[in-house]
C-alpha cells in the first residue's frame, strides 16, 4: 500500500503489482495490462545447467498454452 501511495504522489500512472492474479490486486487496479516476460541465458560454461534448471517451468508454460 505504501508503494502505491508513493507512486501516486510521484505522479506515476502505471505500476506493476508483480506476477499472479491475486484478488487483492483488483482492489488497487482500474485496468489490467498483460506483461510479457522473457529470459536471457548467456553463453558460457553454466549455460547448459541454467537451461536445464529452467526447463520444467518452460514445459509447464507450453502445456498450459495448449489447454
Amino acid at each position: 500500500m505504501d508503494a502505491i501511495e508513493r507512486a501516486l504522489e510521484l505522479g506515476i500512472r502505471t505500476l506493476s503489482l508483480g506476477p499472479g492474479d491475486e484478488g487483492y490486486k483488483l482492489r488497487f487496479a482500474d485496468t489490467e495490462e498483460r506483461l510479457d516476460w522473457g529470459r536471457l541465458v548467456l553463453p558460457g560454461p553454466r549455460r547448459p545447467l541454467t537451461r536445464l534448471q529452467l526447463a520444467p517451468r518452460r514445459l509447464a508454460k507450453q502445456l498450459a498454452r495448449r489447454s
